[in-house]
């Protein structure tokens, strides 16, 4: 029982532009004749019930604005606040719009986010792979370098030792060139025993000439070293330039 004459309809409050949308063919109490004694109690109940012509529609409305509208189709289907629907072609039905097209549309949605899936892991294997190579690559490269260090240091250690060599090389030649002197000073000095010093002179060019022959064969060592840690620089500067090739596959894989 409503009295009719403290009842007031309140009317649609929301957007009015809910009303141009598709479909929609009015609001209820403005689409039922009656007389007009009886407007408020039909804008009272009826005055936020929307009125499509199909259930499409009906439903796109809904959606559009989150289940939160009454709304009614020409079939009797009725869209409660919340997203029940109920009556007409539904009449024993209660559900959240539950209808084969949105199943079929997130069924495909599914699909394409397996692949997508798939698809990650087909890529992830491939990373793993190319970050396996490239460790070991990584690995190669790195025992190669240590090898090629243990033989650069080792030519230094020859290098250094013939550089010793060298020095007391030159040390021994420049004392010889002083004895030497001082012979031909002890010539110019003592005329007498000229034979005995002229043997001992030679003697002294002798040893000069020795010396010499052994700086010439020191020096021949020193170039040998000097080649060999050449190499082992160029061994070096190939790796590296291997590694870098390395990460710069890998960088291309990813």
């Amino acid at each position: 029982f409503l009295p009719l004459t403290s009842v007031k309809g309140k009317g649609f409050t929301k957007d009015k532009s809910i009303l141009e949308a598709n479909g929609v063919l009015g609001l209820a109490n403005e689409l039922v004749d009656a007389d007009e004694k009886y407007a408020d109690v039909l804008s009272y109940l009826l005055g936020r019930v929307i009125v499509v012509d199909q259930i499409d529609h009906g439903i796109a409305l809904a959606k559009a604005n989150h289940y939160s509208l009454h709304i009614v189709t020409l079939e009797g289907e009725y869209f409660s606040p919340g997203g029940s629907l109920s009556g007409g072609r539904f009449k024993n039905n209660s559900n959240l719009l539950g209808r084969n097209r949105e199943i079929d549309e997130i069924e495909k949605q599914l699909l394409e986010l397996s692949k997508l899936i798939e698809n990650g892991k087909n890529r992830l294997g491939e990373i793993e792979t190319a970050q396996a190579l490239l460790d070991s690559d990584r690995d190669e490269n790195r025992k190669a370098m240590e090898e090629n260090a243990l033989v650069c240091n080792s030519a230094q250690i020859h290098l250094q030792r013939a550089e010793e060599l060298k020095s007391e090389s030159e040390s021994a030649f420049e004392s010889l060139n002083n004895e030497s002197e001082e012979m031909e000073r002890q010539i110019r000095d003592i005329m007498a025993g000229k034979k005995e010093i002229q043997n001992e002179r030679q003697a002294a060019l002798d040893r000069e000439a020795e010396l010499k022959a052994q700086t010439e064969e020191f020096q021949k060592l020193l170039d040998e070293k000097l080649y060999m840690e050449s190499s082992a620089a160029r061994n070096v500067s190939e790796a590296q330039i291997e590694e870098a090739n390395a990460r710069q596959k890998v960088s291309f894989v990813l």
